[in-house]
Protein backbone atom coordinates (compact mmCIF):
# COMPACT_ATOMS: atom_id res chain seq x y z
CA UNK A 1 0.00 0.00 0.00
CA UNK A 2 1.80 3.38 -1.38
CA UNK A 3 1.27 6.63 0.82
CA UNK A 4 1.39 9.94 -0.24
CA UNK A 5 4.60 11.54 0.98
CA UNK A 6 3.54 15.11 1.43
CA UNK A 7 6.09 17.91 0.13
CA UNK A 8 7.58 20.62 2.99
CA UNK A 9 5.39 23.64 3.52
CA UNK A 10 8.43 26.58 1.66
CA UNK A 11 8.83 28.54 4.52
CA UNK A 12 9.71 31.84 3.15
CA UNK A 13 12.93 33.97 3.57
CA UNK A 14 10.90 36.14 6.30
CA UNK A 15 10.48 33.14 8.64
CA UNK A 16 14.35 31.94 7.64
CA UNK A 17 16.17 32.62 10.59
CA UNK A 18 19.01 34.77 10.08
CA UNK A 19 23.10 33.67 10.08
CA UNK A 20 25.60 35.43 9.93
CA UNK A 21 27.72 35.53 6.32
CA UNK A 22 30.73 32.88 6.65
CA UNK A 23 34.34 34.00 7.79
CA UNK A 24 37.24 33.04 5.61
CA UNK A 25 39.38 31.09 7.64
CA UNK A 26 41.91 30.24 5.23
CA UNK A 27 43.48 31.44 2.30
CA UNK A 28 44.92 30.09 -0.64
CA UNK A 29 48.18 31.53 -1.77
CA UNK A 30 49.75 31.66 -5.43
CA UNK A 31 52.30 32.51 -6.87
CA UNK A 32 53.06 36.13 -7.45
CA UNK A 33 49.41 36.96 -5.38
CA UNK A 34 49.01 39.32 -2.56
CA UNK A 35 45.92 37.87 -0.19
CA UNK A 36 45.64 39.48 3.14
CA UNK A 37 44.31 37.64 5.83
CA UNK A 38 41.00 39.03 7.02
CA UNK A 39 41.81 39.35 10.65
CA UNK A 40 44.74 40.97 9.67
CA UNK A 41 45.07 45.06 10.00
CA UNK A 42 45.32 47.34 6.95
CA UNK A 43 48.30 48.91 6.25
CA UNK A 44 49.27 52.07 8.04
CA UNK A 45 50.07 54.86 6.05
CA UNK A 46 50.99 58.37 6.42
CA UNK A 47 48.27 61.85 5.98
CA UNK A 48 48.07 62.11 1.95
CA UNK A 49 48.22 65.32 2.04
CA UNK A 50 51.75 67.17 2.29
CA UNK A 51 49.95 70.65 3.72
CA UNK A 52 48.78 68.62 6.52
CA UNK A 53 51.93 66.76 7.51
CA UNK A 54 53.79 69.83 7.02
CA UNK A 55 51.27 71.66 9.57
CA UNK A 56 51.64 68.41 12.01
CA UNK A 57 55.29 68.78 12.12
CA UNK A 58 54.79 72.76 12.64
CA UNK A 59 52.60 72.22 15.71
CA UNK A 60 54.36 69.07 16.81
CA UNK A 61 57.63 70.80 16.54
CA UNK A 62 56.62 74.42 17.95
CA UNK A 63 55.05 72.72 21.30
CA UNK A 64 58.44 70.64 21.80
CA UNK A 65 60.58 73.86 21.65
CA UNK A 66 58.23 76.11 23.58
CA UNK A 67 58.61 73.62 25.92
CA UNK A 68 62.62 72.82 26.11
CA UNK A 69 62.95 76.80 25.95
CA UNK A 70 60.76 77.36 29.17
CA UNK A 71 62.56 74.48 30.97
CA UNK A 72 66.14 76.20 30.69
CA UNK A 73 64.88 79.22 31.42
CA UNK A 74 63.64 78.39 34.89
CA UNK A 75 66.55 76.38 35.50
CA UNK A 76 68.40 79.32 36.22
CA UNK A 77 66.44 79.75 39.25
CA UNK A 78 67.63 75.77 40.81
CA UNK A 79 71.64 75.11 41.34
CA UNK A 80 72.10 71.58 39.49
CA UNK A 81 68.80 71.97 37.56
CA UNK A 82 69.90 72.61 34.07
CA UNK A 83 70.44 68.70 33.76
CA UNK A 84 67.51 67.14 35.52
CA UNK A 85 64.69 69.22 34.55
CA UNK A 86 65.64 69.59 30.93
CA UNK A 87 65.98 65.83 30.27
CA UNK A 88 62.61 65.72 31.80
CA UNK A 89 61.20 68.31 29.60
CA UNK A 90 62.82 66.84 26.71
CA UNK A 91 60.76 63.34 27.41
CA UNK A 92 57.78 65.02 28.47
CA UNK A 93 57.66 67.04 24.89
CA UNK A 94 59.08 65.07 22.55
CA UNK A 95 57.24 61.51 23.80
CA UNK A 96 53.74 63.86 24.06
CA UNK A 97 54.13 65.39 20.40
CA UNK A 98 55.10 62.19 18.67
CA UNK A 99 52.29 60.16 20.10
CA UNK A 100 49.99 63.21 19.22
CA UNK A 101 51.34 63.83 15.40
CA UNK A 102 53.58 60.81 14.69
CA UNK A 103 50.66 59.41 12.43
CA UNK A 104 50.24 62.15 10.73
CA UNK A 105 53.53 62.91 9.76
CA UNK A 106 55.63 60.46 10.86
CA UNK A 107 56.79 62.59 13.91
CA UNK A 108 60.03 64.11 13.27
CA UNK A 109 60.29 67.00 14.57
CA UNK A 110 64.07 67.84 13.74
CA UNK A 111 65.85 68.67 10.30
CA UNK A 112 68.41 65.73 10.63
CA UNK A 113 65.77 62.65 11.27
CA UNK A 114 63.97 64.00 7.90
CA UNK A 115 67.02 63.99 6.49
CA UNK A 116 68.04 60.03 7.36
CA UNK A 117 64.22 59.38 6.39
CA UNK A 118 64.91 60.46 3.03
CA UNK A 119 68.34 58.49 2.72
CA UNK A 120 66.33 55.43 3.98
CA UNK A 121 63.38 55.98 1.66
CA UNK A 122 60.97 56.19 4.15
CA UNK A 123 59.88 59.52 3.05
CA UNK A 124 60.49 61.49 -0.22
CA UNK A 125 63.55 64.19 -0.83
CA UNK A 126 60.25 67.04 -1.00
CA UNK A 127 58.38 66.00 1.88
CA UNK A 128 61.86 65.88 3.77
CA UNK A 129 62.50 69.74 2.32
CA UNK A 130 59.12 70.86 3.18
CA UNK A 131 58.87 68.66 7.06
CA UNK A 132 62.59 71.22 7.38
CA UNK A 133 60.95 74.63 6.58
CA UNK A 134 58.26 74.08 8.74
CA UNK A 135 60.05 72.92 11.76
CA UNK A 136 62.17 75.67 11.14
CA UNK A 137 59.52 78.02 11.18
CA UNK A 138 58.09 76.16 14.13
CA UNK A 139 61.26 76.92 16.37
CA UNK A 140 61.29 80.16 15.27
CA UNK A 141 57.94 81.14 16.50
CA UNK A 142 58.49 78.96 19.30
CA UNK A 143 61.37 81.91 19.98
CA UNK A 144 59.72 84.83 19.06
CA UNK A 145 56.98 83.78 21.92
CA UNK A 146 59.82 83.62 23.92
CA UNK A 147 60.66 87.21 22.96
CA UNK A 148 57.35 88.24 24.40
CA UNK A 149 57.20 86.32 27.94
CA UNK A 150 60.50 87.45 28.90
CA UNK A 151 60.07 90.38 29.64
CA UNK A 152 57.65 89.30 32.06
CA UNK A 153 60.44 87.41 34.21
CA UNK A 154 61.24 88.51 36.85
CA UNK A 155 64.99 90.53 36.77
CA UNK A 156 67.11 91.98 39.22
CA UNK A 157 70.59 93.50 38.84
CA UNK A 158 72.18 90.26 38.87
CA UNK A 159 69.26 88.44 37.32
CA UNK A 160 69.02 90.53 33.63
CA UNK A 161 67.19 89.85 31.03
CA UNK A 162 70.00 88.82 29.07
CA UNK A 163 70.44 85.75 31.78
CA UNK A 164 67.46 84.80 31.15
CA UNK A 165 68.30 84.14 27.39
CA UNK A 166 71.90 83.09 28.11
CA UNK A 167 70.12 80.13 29.18
CA UNK A 168 68.14 79.01 26.46
CA UNK A 169 70.48 79.17 23.36
CA UNK A 170 72.54 76.96 22.54
CA UNK A 171 76.36 77.18 22.33
CA UNK A 172 80.00 76.87 23.75
CA UNK A 173 82.42 78.90 24.71
CA UNK A 174 80.58 81.37 27.12
CA UNK A 175 77.24 80.58 25.92
CA UNK A 176 78.02 77.01 27.82
CA UNK A 177 75.44 76.41 30.48
CA UNK A 178 78.97 74.88 32.11
CA UNK A 179 80.26 78.56 31.50
CA UNK A 180 77.37 80.54 33.09
CA UNK A 181 77.37 78.21 36.40
CA UNK A 182 80.75 77.50 37.06
CA UNK A 183 83.27 79.61 34.49
CA UNK A 184 84.64 76.76 33.11
CA UNK A 185 85.66 76.90 29.17
CA UNK A 186 83.98 74.38 26.69
CA UNK A 187 85.91 74.64 23.72
CA UNK A 188 84.62 73.71 19.97
CA UNK A 189 85.80 70.44 19.39
CA UNK A 190 84.40 69.12 22.97
CA UNK A 191 81.15 70.72 21.74
CA UNK A 192 80.96 68.80 18.07
CA UNK A 193 81.59 65.41 19.88
CA UNK A 194 79.39 65.71 22.92
CA UNK A 195 76.38 66.95 19.94
CA UNK A 196 77.50 63.94 18.01
CA UNK A 197 77.11 61.40 20.22
CA UNK A 198 74.28 62.81 21.16
CA UNK A 199 72.53 63.54 17.93
CA UNK A 200 73.57 60.01 16.57
CA UNK A 201 71.24 58.06 19.77
CA UNK A 202 68.38 60.33 18.87
CA UNK A 203 68.31 59.99 15.24
CA UNK A 204 69.17 56.25 15.30
CA UNK A 205 65.90 55.24 17.72
CA UNK A 206 64.11 57.66 15.98
CA UNK A 207 64.02 56.87 12.23
CA UNK A 208 64.65 52.95 13.46
CA UNK A 209 61.65 52.74 15.36
CA UNK A 210 60.17 53.88 11.62
CA UNK A 211 58.48 51.74 9.47
CA UNK A 212 59.57 51.31 5.83
CA UNK A 213 56.37 53.94 4.79
CA UNK A 214 57.59 55.87 7.50
CA UNK A 215 54.66 55.11 9.88
CA UNK A 216 55.65 54.87 13.27
CA UNK A 217 56.06 51.37 14.95
CA UNK A 218 53.90 50.69 18.06
CA UNK A 219 56.40 52.15 20.35
CA UNK A 220 57.18 54.53 18.40
CA UNK A 221 56.65 57.63 21.13
CA UNK A 222 58.18 55.52 24.18
CA UNK A 223 61.30 55.65 22.18
CA UNK A 224 61.47 58.97 20.47
CA UNK A 225 60.92 60.03 24.57
CA UNK A 226 64.00 58.36 25.98
CA UNK A 227 66.17 58.77 23.07
CA UNK A 228 65.77 62.58 23.64
CA UNK A 229 65.71 62.02 27.22
CA UNK A 230 69.06 60.25 27.40
CA UNK A 231 70.77 62.46 24.70
CA UNK A 232 70.00 65.73 27.09
CA UNK A 233 71.46 64.03 30.02
CA UNK A 234 74.70 64.04 28.09
CA UNK A 235 74.11 67.06 26.28
CA UNK A 236 72.42 69.23 28.48
CA UNK A 237 75.46 70.50 30.36
CA UNK A 238 77.64 71.41 27.57
CA UNK A 239 75.84 72.97 24.73
CA UNK A 240 72.49 73.11 26.31
CA UNK A 241 70.84 70.25 24.47
CA UNK A 242 70.77 70.97 21.01
CA UNK A 243 70.23 68.01 19.11
CA UNK A 244 67.54 69.60 16.73
CA UNK A 245 68.88 72.41 14.46
CA UNK A 246 64.97 73.99 14.57
CA UNK A 247 65.57 74.35 18.42
CA UNK A 248 69.10 76.06 17.56
CA UNK A 249 67.93 78.30 14.98
CA UNK A 250 65.47 80.53 16.54
CA UNK A 251 66.54 81.25 19.78
CA UNK A 252 69.89 82.16 18.61
CA UNK A 253 68.41 84.98 16.26
CA UNK A 254 66.61 86.52 18.82
CA UNK A 255 69.41 86.17 21.55
CA UNK A 256 71.65 88.22 18.92
CA UNK A 257 69.68 91.36 20.52
CA UNK A 258 69.52 90.42 23.81
CA UNK A 259 73.71 90.53 23.82
CA UNK A 260 74.33 87.64 23.41
CA UNK A 261 76.54 88.45 20.48
CA UNK A 262 78.52 84.99 19.76
CA UNK A 263 75.41 82.81 19.91
CA UNK A 264 74.49 83.35 15.85
CA UNK A 265 78.05 83.13 14.44
CA UNK A 266 78.17 79.50 16.36
CA UNK A 267 75.09 78.50 15.14
CA UNK A 268 76.29 76.81 12.39
CA UNK A 269 78.01 74.29 14.47
CA UNK A 270 74.36 73.01 15.25
CA UNK A 271 73.60 72.58 11.98
CA UNK A 272 76.17 70.89 10.66
CA UNK A 273 76.76 68.04 13.77
CA UNK A 274 72.91 66.83 13.62
CA UNK A 275 72.84 66.75 9.78
CA UNK A 276 76.17 64.87 9.36
CA UNK A 277 74.63 62.45 12.13
CA UNK A 278 71.41 62.14 10.42
CA UNK A 279 73.93 61.09 6.89
CA UNK A 280 75.71 58.70 8.82
CA UNK A 281 72.91 57.00 10.09
CA UNK A 282 71.25 57.04 7.13
CA UNK A 283 74.05 55.28 5.09
CA UNK A 284 74.40 52.79 8.08
CA UNK A 285 70.81 51.83 7.47
CA UNK A 286 71.00 51.72 3.55
CA UNK A 287 74.12 49.41 3.68
CA UNK A 288 72.45 47.02 6.44
CA UNK A 289 69.68 46.53 4.81
CA UNK A 290 71.58 46.07 1.35
CA UNK A 291 73.29 43.22 3.03
CA UNK A 292 70.84 41.69 4.53
CA UNK A 293 68.47 41.49 0.84
CA UNK A 294 72.04 40.01 -0.78
CA UNK A 295 71.92 37.56 2.13
CA UNK A 296 68.11 36.29 1.55
CA UNK A 297 68.80 35.93 -2.31
CA UNK A 298 69.93 32.15 -3.06
CA UNK A 299 71.91 31.86 -6.19
CA UNK A 300 70.79 28.95 -8.72
CA UNK A 301 72.71 26.04 -9.08
CA UNK A 302 73.43 24.41 -12.37
CA UNK A 303 74.12 20.83 -11.95
CA UNK A 304 74.46 19.64 -15.87
CA UNK A 305 77.59 22.43 -16.01
CA UNK A 306 80.85 20.76 -15.07
CA UNK A 307 83.10 23.25 -16.75
CA UNK A 308 84.29 24.91 -13.97
CA UNK A 309 84.60 21.57 -11.54
CA UNK A 310 87.59 19.37 -11.33
CA UNK A 311 87.46 15.55 -11.71
CA UNK A 312 86.12 14.78 -8.41
CA UNK A 313 83.96 17.53 -8.16
CA UNK A 314 82.36 16.79 -11.88
CA UNK A 315 82.25 12.93 -10.77
CA UNK A 316 79.64 14.02 -7.71
CA UNK A 317 77.53 16.29 -9.78
CA UNK A 318 77.55 13.08 -12.22
CA UNK A 319 76.26 10.65 -9.85
CA UNK A 320 73.77 13.40 -8.46
CA UNK A 321 72.17 13.68 -12.04
CA UNK A 322 72.51 10.01 -12.12
CA UNK A 323 70.14 9.17 -8.98
CA UNK A 324 68.02 12.14 -10.53
CA UNK A 325 67.07 10.27 -13.16
CA UNK A 326 66.98 6.96 -12.05
CA UNK A 327 64.62 8.44 -9.55
CA UNK A 328 62.61 9.88 -12.29
CA UNK A 329 62.39 6.57 -14.55
CA UNK A 330 60.76 4.80 -11.10
CA UNK A 331 58.93 7.28 -10.42
CA UNK A 332 57.65 7.46 -13.87
CA UNK A 333 57.52 3.21 -13.84
CA UNK A 334 55.23 3.18 -10.66
CA UNK A 335 52.79 5.79 -12.61
CA UNK A 336 52.07 3.39 -15.46
CA UNK A 337 51.50 0.76 -12.79
CA UNK A 338 48.82 2.42 -11.31
CA UNK A 339 47.27 4.21 -14.33
CA UNK A 340 47.02 0.25 -15.50
CA UNK A 341 46.04 -0.64 -11.94
CA UNK A 342 43.28 1.98 -11.72
CA UNK A 343 41.34 1.19 -15.62
CA UNK A 344 40.81 -2.62 -13.83
CA UNK A 345 39.12 -1.55 -11.26
CA UNK A 346 37.68 0.61 -13.32
CA UNK A 347 36.34 -2.29 -15.45
CA UNK A 348 35.54 -4.30 -12.70
CA UNK A 349 33.42 -1.62 -10.86
CA UNK A 350 31.87 -1.50 -14.54
CA UNK A 351 31.14 -4.94 -14.82
CA UNK A 352 29.14 -5.04 -11.34
CA UNK A 353 27.37 -2.29 -11.82
CA UNK A 354 25.88 -3.43 -14.91
CA UNK A 355 24.89 -7.20 -13.06
CA UNK A 356 23.58 -4.97 -10.39
CA UNK A 357 21.44 -3.36 -12.92
CA UNK A 358 19.83 -6.19 -14.38
CA UNK A 359 20.15 -9.21 -11.98
CA UNK A 360 18.37 -11.82 -14.77
CA UNK A 361 19.92 -11.04 -17.79
CA UNK A 362 21.76 -14.83 -17.70
CA UNK A 363 18.58 -16.53 -17.00
CA UNK A 364 16.81 -15.07 -20.05
CA UNK A 365 19.68 -16.00 -22.04
CA UNK A 366 20.31 -19.59 -21.28
CA UNK A 367 16.17 -20.09 -21.32
CA UNK A 368 16.46 -18.89 -24.97
CA UNK A 369 18.89 -21.33 -26.02
CA UNK A 370 17.28 -24.51 -24.13
CA UNK A 371 14.04 -23.77 -26.61
CA UNK A 372 16.11 -23.38 -29.38
CA UNK A 373 18.21 -26.82 -28.91
CA UNK A 374 14.67 -28.51 -28.10
CA UNK A 375 12.68 -27.19 -31.27
CA UNK A 376 16.31 -28.18 -33.58
CA UNK A 377 15.68 -32.11 -31.82
CA UNK A 378 12.29 -32.25 -32.95
CA UNK A 379 12.59 -31.21 -36.60
CA UNK A 380 15.71 -33.69 -37.33
CA UNK A 381 14.07 -36.58 -35.79
CA UNK A 382 10.29 -35.94 -37.23
CA UNK A 383 11.06 -37.26 -40.67
CA UNK A 384 12.97 -40.43 -39.32
CA UNK A 385 10.02 -41.36 -37.16
CA UNK A 386 7.46 -40.62 -40.35
CA UNK A 387 9.51 -43.53 -42.58
CA UNK A 388 9.22 -46.12 -39.60
CA UNK A 389 5.81 -45.68 -39.21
Amino acid sequence: MSESIESPTPVSSEMQPQTAAPVETSTVYEEGQTVTHPCARSERHLYPSLVVRALAEFAGTFFIIFVLLGAASWTLLGSGGTVYSTAIAAIVAYGAAALTFSKVSGGHFNPAVSLAAALTGKIGWIDALVYAVAQVVAGIGAAALMLVLVPLLPTSDSLTEKSWWGFMVNGFGENSPIYLNSSVNIDMKFTIVVELIGSLIVIAAVVGAMRSNGTPSRNFSLTTALAYGAATFITAPVTGASLNPARSTGVAIFAQNKGLTSSLPQLWVFWVVPLLAGAIVGLVLVIVSSVRNSRTEQPAINFDTTTALDPEQAAGVDDFNTVISTTDEASTADSAADSVEADATAADDADEASSEANPFAGFNVTEASDTTSSDSVTDTTSPDSEEKE
